[in-house]
């Protein structure tokens, strides 16, 4: 058992850390799949879902609800969604959870009514908030306490970078075809639960 070591500077601050090479579990791999997934559907809703509510007819206040109603799931279940992780297959949950949202990510371009992509995009923001206890209990299962910061920060470098890339091209896509964007992130996220499917 190797001990680590916090050196400490002048003021009683820790300045450096021995730390053993970050060891990659398939749990902790299947994770930044399943996060980096969300990044990519985050992308390509920060530009298309306001885009494609005007291109519906929506007004302002419709698009602030619909913004609104998706922010409100988050707080609602938090606490049921961490007892669901508790209590179920986590893998099962964070599979189910992202893979709804992308079957519902496919689908608003081809729907016109404005009140219905609301309640379609209300009722997704369940399914995101389902997944995230489970998909952050599976990140860290099975690693170090010394290694739980590089693993989270690792989880948090690629669900970001994936929201950068499909935001950066979710908005020429768009303008190509509306359909465009949500189709291919939709695609690439079931790709990628697959790969964290086989990878679990």
């Amino acid at each position: 058992h190797q001990r680590v070591v916090h050196p400490t500077d002048a003021a009683g601050g820790r300045t450096s850390a021995t730390l053993g090479r970050l060891r990659m579990n398939p749990s902790m791999v299947g994770a930044i799949i399943a996060g980096s997934t969300l990044g990519l559907t985050s992308g390509v809703y920060d530009i298309c879902w306001t885009l494609l509510l005007l291109a519906r007819g929506a007004s302002g206040l419709e698009i602030g609800i619909s913004w609104t109603l998706f922010a409100v799931p988050f707080v609602v279940v938090a606490k049921p969604s961490g007892w669901l992780a508790d209590h179920m297959d986590r893998r099962t949950l964070v599979l189910a959870g992202i893979g709804s949202s992308a079957l519902l990510c496919a689908s608003y371009p081809f729907i016109h009514n404005v009140p219905l992509l609301v309640v379609l995009g209300a009722s997704e923001a369940l399914s995101f908030a389902a997944a995230l206890p489970a998909m952050q209990s599976l990140l860290t299962q099975g690693s170090k306490p010394t290694e739980v910061g590089r693993v989270q920060g690792l989880f948090a470098t690629f669900q970001t970078a994936c929201t950068a890339v499909a935001a950066a091209a979710a908005g020429a896509a768009f303008a190509i075809a509306s359909c465009l964007p949500f189709v291919t992130v939709a695609v690439v996220v079931v790709i990628g639960l697959l790969a964290a499917a086989f990878i679990w």
